[in-house]
């Protein structure tokens, strides 16, 4: 296993530019035997890590495995971060404990890799796992995307070591080392729909086919290399479109011309990239399609808070926000600050390194955030001085979502816009300590 999984960081590429891993690890077998991986292989790699541990709080054994977890780090000198999450306390309406869960978890790590100033975050996801989302993901319904099982690397750098590695070789491995692990006994309840396809779908498969894993695994590679092609087109056909794109309309007739299979990808990340928030359901990405193929002047379409409608040759998407609306001044402290219906501004101390430098600014400072104001300028760094209004003008940012942006002030002095970073004249040196500013939108 152990060859798998080198053969498997080296052809992935996942340490790539690498300065320090967070290691998430549950005290299962699957991620001990990825802290046991990366302490004996430490001097292959030359990396620095600290592992990060949710205690959810949802079962009676959470504090043990807390306990047994802390104590093989500490006897190690590992460093370790720990969460105790209460999720049953936390939890808000609408919201699954599975997905609430999920989410503590991954704000936590990268909390715990802004912190330290690393670069990546590894969970210990294997092969058996990718076998039950690509199932789960053909259950709700979806496309070569979803083929694609669970990514062994992500755009924001969280991998996946032992996605090749199956749960019996994992189990192998633990026992050949000697290294102890908890187990989750409600992994063994179909409580979860994960659950059912763990306990009992999939084993009714491996009497068909005892390779199904392999089968899995070939299958998510090959719709890996396809949705990669096909994203690849779409990159090129969003260059042409922003370079043929006044304000908010689109030029329908290019836009005619393109295969749905296209079409439809270019929708969605048109969407995701100007609204992060809004991921288009197949009906919406339809409905917009069958706007764009048939023109149909009188028919409108409202998405959140956006107007789609097709006028002469554009496709128009309009931002429906209130006019008035602006970010009321306040001073910003430690930790997370709401910003009300806007969004909330998060503060925090970390290690400046040259990937999240852009959004620093120095330790000891008083920061104040606002709208935009006239007369307001930023130097970014390594180019000229340029006024807010020129710059937002210039991204053709639509003028009512200019006033939602924030800009934060030292000393009346802009220091940081959000989407764009700070100024150069108040960028931290890599290496030292600093505030690390995130704005998350409503």
């Amino acid at each position: 296993m152990k060859d798998k999984i080198i053969e498997t960081i080296r052809e992935k590429n996942l340490l790539e530019g690498c300065n320090g891993l967070v290691l998430c690890i549950s005290g299962g077998s699957d991620s001990m035997s990825l802290l046991h991986f990366f302490i004996e292989n430490k001097g292959l790699y030359g990396i620095p890590f600290v592992v990060a541990h949710v205690n959810h709080g949802l079962r009676a054994e959470s504090d043990e495995e807390e306990a047994l977890l802390k104590k093989y780090c500490i006897d190690r000198s590992i460093p370790i971060e720990i969460l105790h999450a209460k999720i049953s306390e936390t939890k808000p309406k609408g919201l699954s404990t599975e997905e609430y869960s999920r989410n503590v978890r991954y704000e936590f790590f990268n909390d715990v890799r802004k912190k330290y100033g690393y670069t990546h975050i590894a969970t210990a996801h294997n092969a058996d796992d990718n076998s039950e989302t690509l199932l789960l993901n053909l259950i709700r319904g979806c496309g070569i995307g979803g083929l694609r099982g669970i990514p062994v690397k992500r755009d924001d750098a969280i991998i996946r070591p032992l996605i090749r590695c199956t749960k019996k070789e994992i189990y192998a491995y633990c026992e050949a080392n000697g290294i102890e692990f908890s187990t989750d006994k409600t992994n063994f309840e179909n409580i979860y729909t994960r659950n059912i396809i763990r306990n009992e779908i999939i084993p009714l498969i491996e009497k068909i086919n005892p390779s199904f894993g392999d089968s899995v695994l070939r299958l998510t590679s090959s719709a890996e290399a396809d949705d990669e092609y096909l994203e690849s087109l779409v990159d090129l056909h969003i260059e042409e479109i922003l370079q043929n794109t006044q304000g908010n309309e689109l030029p329908l007739s290019y836009l005619q011309e393109l295969p749905k299979s296209i079409l439809y990808r270019l929708v969605r990340r048109y969407f995701f990239v100007n609204s992060p928030k809004i991921v288009l359901t197949n009906k919406q990405t339809n409905d917009i399609i069958y706007l764009i193929k048939n023109q149909a002047t009188s028919k409108k379409i409202f998405i959140e808070n956006f107007e789609i409608l097709s006028q002469y040759d554009s496709l128009k998407i309009i931002p429906i926000v209130d006019l008035s609306a602006e970010i009321t001044p306040m001073e910003l402290s430690s930790g997370e600050n709401s910003l009300g219906k806007i969004g909330r501004i998060i503060l925090s101390e970390v290690t400046v390194t040259k990937e999240n430098r852009k959004n620093c600014l120095p330790l000891g400072r008083s920061f104040a955030v606002r709208s935009r104001k006239t007369g307001d300028c930023i130097k970014l760094p390594k180019r000229p001085e340029k006024a807010l209004k020129k710059l937002f003008i210039d991204d053709k940012i639509p003028q009512n979502i200019r006033p939602l942006i924030p800009v934060v002030t030292v000393e009346n002095h802009v220091a940081w816009v959000s989407g764009y970073g700070s100024d150069e004249n108040f960028l931290p040196e890599v290496g030292e300590k600093a505030i690390y500013l995130e704005f998350k939108p409503s």
